[in-house]
C-alpha cells in the first residue's frame, strides 16, 4: 500500500468513525479514538505531503487552504477536550457513574 492509499484508508475509516457517532452518547466513547485518528492523520499529511504541494506553484493554495483546515480541526479538538476536562472538575464522580449521574448534578 502506497501513501496516498494509506490517507484515502484512512479518510475512509474517520468518515465511518464520525458516521456512526450519532447520538451523544456515542460521541462521548468514540470523541478520544476520533481525536486521535485525526492528530495522526494530520501529522501524516502536514510532514509528507504538503511540504511537497508547497513546491509546485498550482498546488501551494491547496496545501495552504489544508493547513488551515487542519488548524481549526485542532483547535476545536482542543475545544472538545478542555469542556469535557471543565465537566470532570465540575462533576467529579460522572464518569463513573454515566451520563445520569450529570443530570442529577445539575438539579
Amino acid at each position: 500500500m502506497n501513501a496516498l492509499e494509506l490517507l484515502k484508508r484512512d479518510h475512509d475509516a474517520i468518515t465511518a468513525l464520525l458516521a456512526s457517532a450519532n447520538v451523544y452518547v456515542d460521541m462521548k466513547r468514540l470523541f478520544e479514538r476520533i481525536k486521535s485518528e485525526l492528530e495522526i492523520h494530520a501529522h501524516i499529511e502536514e510532514t509528507a505531503f504538503y511540504p511537497i504541494l508547497q513546491n509546485h506553484e498550482l498546488l501551494k493554495d491547496l496545501a495552504r487552504d489544508a493547513r488551515a483546515q487542519h488548524a481549526l480541526i485542532k483547535e476545536l479538538l482542543s475545544d472538545l477536550e478542555n469542556k469535557k476536562a471543565r465537566n470532570l472538575k465540575k462533576f467529579p464522580g460522572a464518569q463513573s457513574r454515566g451520563p445520569a449521574a450529570l443530570h442529577r448534578g445539575r438539579e
